[in-house]
């Protein structure tokens, strides 16, 4: 409860950390940059301490406490320009974000990773998840705050990035103006972005490099071209959609500058791009012979049995199906995704960024070019890398980058008259209630009213945390744990887990495929040192007997039955002992 209402104050606690170190580099430039700059530097320092092992919590706080003193030297410009529509937005969204973590892939990547190199004082990448051989910069931002203050705030780091962002929008003009007040307005109106603001994830952060470099992209001058370079190095650093990002800003830079580009000023530019990407393209090069692992790398399945099982999973989550949806797919992604369906995208963008680009095509003729490039030819590029699998989460700095024409837009419209303006005016009420409805959505779900006890209201929110806390009676910090049908939740396990990414038992059902006998299995996993095997019992005499045949399911109850000690279970959830194993 202490944290639920010192969330306020924990939130600008780190947005003056992150502006400090900003502030300390790059002091003349605007707020939204001076705050990117301040994240790029903490990641850059977090990431060497990690990988040579000093990332302990004596050494996080001297990192939060100079930012502070930092950005405290300037009190004056600690707030953005007009930071009405982003005061606003924090006080709408801290509630949500002030509540502990218990988003899915939260608790199985952006969250746990950080855990790990806490608990191991340096930077890991266990080989078994192609998670932990992405970028991250977030991650980094979470081992802070988890270090110092606590992981129970880490929401909060979510939200930092989408007001940063929001800051980054308003600021993409010169003359402050409407279009000003209106692109922060735009980006907040959009549920996905709003929601992914209060889970812990990295899209928010994402999100902000991607604005920043689509702003600094068009502008004149070397600085701003070398600016965006840095922004879309630090997308790439927080998730590999980046990637998209800098790839298409290099294209773009080129196509408009191949003329002016001098050697010196390319080589500068190779050179940020090469730092920024060698914090984590160098570990994957290092470790697995690939800069962008896993991509690029092509998964031979065991079997036809396994391929076939994959290719359902991902047919089961298909969004497009003909061509009548890739047409009417803008329409669809703003008022018809629904939040927890992979056929529904997962959550939606919201009407009003669709009316603000519609009428961006038609009244932005001469800039047309230079506020819509950039991100359509994000969106294409990011779908077509999809296939029919359509996720608002995976587009979103594209929807972020339209947010700038949008409001442009808008403000043009209402600039035609009288009428047209109480017009747009309504038009764009009517959309921000219709977020708004979505936004009561989260509030209904989530219920931060019942946060007043954090043990009772997790237990609410999370059905296996009893167990897990049942579990650490048993299962020790050096243990290794196997999680089977466990939905991969690992944050709150008391021990180190390992789990297959697809959220599919196949570690055993690859073992059973290939003939191995019981004994064989536990051999294997023993030699791979897990001590306990914790599974969902339920989920798993539903989801295996329909991929094992009549010899292999009998393999799989001798494993159960002979190599496996059950010590506790609660519901559905039990946690067993590997035989052999102390």
């Amino acid at each position: 409860m202490m944290a639920f209402l010192l969330s306020p104050f924990l939130l600008a606690l780190l947005g003056a950390c992150v502006l400090g170190w900003g502030t300390l580099l790059l002091p003349d430039l605007s707020w939204s940059r001076r705050y990117g700059a301040g994240a790029i530097a903490l990641y850059l320092a977090l990431a060497m301490v990690g990988w040579i092992g000093g990332l302990h919590p004596f050494a996080l706080w001297p990192f939060l406490a100079a930012g502070l003193v930092f950005a405290l030297k300037r009190p004056r410009r600690l707030l953005p320009p007009s930071p009405i529509v982003l005061l606003v937005g924090a006080v709408v969204l801290l509630p949500l974000a002030g509540l502990p973590p218990f988003s899915r892939d939260a608790m199985n990547h952006h969250l746990y990773l950080p855990r790990l190199w806490l608990e191991h004082g340096e930077i890991l990448r266990p080989g078994w998840s192609p998670y932990f051989s992405y970028p991250y910069l977030t991650e980094a931002l979470y081992s802070l705050v988890g270090g110092t203050v606590g992981f129970r705030v880490s929401r909060l780091v979510s939200l930092s990035g989408l007001l940063a962002a929001g800051a980054a929008v308003s600021e993409a003009w010169r003359r402050r103006g409407r279009a000003a007040l209106l692109a922060p307005v735009v980006l907040l109106s959009m549920p996905e972005a709003l929601r992914n603001a209060t889970w812990s994830y990295a899209d928010s952060y994402l999100v902000l490099f991607s604005v920043l470099a689509f702003v600094d992209l068009g502008r004149k001058g070397h600085p701003a071209a070398m600016r965006a370079l840095v922004w879309a190095s630090a997308a790439a650093c927080c998730k590999y959609n980046g990637l998209i990002v800098l790839l298409l800003v290099c294209v773009f830079l080129v196509a408009q500058r191949w003329r002016t580009m001098e050697a010196r000023v390319v080589g500068r530019g190779a050179v940020v791009v090469l730092v920024l990407s060698a914090t984590w393209a160098l570990p994957n090069l290092l470790r697995w012979g690939n800069p962008v692992h896993p991509l690029l790398e092509k998964a031979d399945p065991v079997c036809e049995r396994e391929e076939r099982l994959l290719r359902d999973r991902r047919e089961f989550g298909a969004a497009i199906d003909d061509v009548g949806d890739v047409l009417l797919l803008p329409v669809r992604l703003s008022v018809y995704g629904e939040w927890d369906d992979p056929r529904r995208f997962d959550g939606s963008s919201g009407p009003l960024l669709l009316a603000g680009v519609v009428l961006a095509l038609f009244l932005l003729r001469s800039e047309r070019m230079r506020l819509l490039g950039l991100p359509l030819c994000y969106l294409i590029v990011a779908q077509v890398s999809r296939g029919t699998s359509v996720r608002v989460r995976y587009l979103l700095p594209g929807l972020a980058m339209l947010s700038v024409p949008a409001a442009k837009a808008l403000q043009r419209t209402m600039e035609r008259g009288r009428l047209i303006r109480w017009v747009v005016s309504g038009l764009i009420l009517v959309c921000l209630a219709w977020t708004g409805a979505r936004v009561s959505r989260l509030y209904e779900k989530d219920k931060p009213w019942k946060a007043i006890t954090e043990e009772s209201y997790l237990e609410h929110r999370l059905p296996y945390l009893r167990f897990y806390r049942m579990a650490a009676g048993v299962a020790e910090e050096d243990h290794l744990t196997l999680f089977v049908n466990m939905g991969n939740r690992a944050f709150y396990f008391p021990s180190e887990v390992v789990y297959d990414p697809d959220r599919l038992p196949m570690r055993l059902l690859r073992m059973l495929w290939s003939g191995r006998t019981s004994s064989e299995m536990a051999g294997e996993l023993a030699s791979d040192g897990v001590d306990f095997v914790a599974a969902n019992m339920v989920y798993t005499s539903i989801n295996m007997p329909s991929q094992l045949s009549g010899p292999e399911m009998d393999r799989l109850r001798a494993f159960f039955a002979r190599e496996l000690d059950p010590l506790l279970s609660y519901g559905p959830y039990v946690l067993f002992k590997l035989n052999g194993r102390p």
